[in-house]
């Protein structure tokens, strides 16, 4: 439990309070552009590398199978999957850039990324642009273009960016917030 918890707080989930516990730290949109900014710069490098070096066979027509997962908006078990479809499409491009650093940096933070992912996608209908987007990534690698697949990862990740952070702001602990002048 408390090597779970120190983890947590590592990866900015959870707060250690002295002598009292632990507390979960709020999402902000704030930390939502900035992780989603990082994101951008990890998996665009990331889908460019595995491009060039190329991606087995057997991983293509994963990621294949992976691009037809959908989900229905206000059915979790739909969301589940699609999460871990997409995470796992992300983990194969990210395990075959060629570098290690690179691939745990990304699966970190979709490790962050997912609380606010499960956010979003309470609300947000499946978007078939996104799915598209998905697939211009995998053209781009079976074709070897480290360019095409850094420019289609890069529109995905301002994208998904942009649906974050519109959904995040027309939630009601936004447009019902109190404002304060300091």
């Amino acid at each position: 439990m408390r090597e779970a918890l120190t983890r947590l707080q590592r990866d900015g989930l959870v707060q250690a309070l002295p002598r009292s516990g632990y507390r979960i730290l709020p999402v902000t949109l704030k930390g939502a552009r900035e992780l989603c900014a990082f994101r951008q710069l990890l998996e665009t490098e990331a889908a460019g590398l595995t491009a060039e070096l190329g991606c087995p066979a057997d991983d293509l027509a994963r990621m294949e199978e992976l691009l037809k997962v959908r989900y229905e908006l206000g059915n979790a078990e739909s969301i589940d999957a699609f999460l871990r479809a997409n995470l796992e499409f992300d983990t194969i491009v990210a395990n075959r850039c060629g570098n290690d650093m690179l691939a745990q940096s990304i699966t970190r933070v979709f490790d962050e990324l997912e609380r606010i992912l499960r956010i979003t996608l309470k609300s947000l209908p499946f978007s078939a642009s996104a799915a598209h987007e998905r697939r211009v990534i995998l053209d781009a690698i079976r074709e070897h273009d480290p360019a095409a697949a850094r420019t289609a990862m890069e529109a995905r990740a301002r994208a998904s960016q942009e649906q974050i952070i519109d959904t995040l702001m027309s939630s009601s602990s936004i447009t019902e917030a109190s404002i304060r002048v300091s």
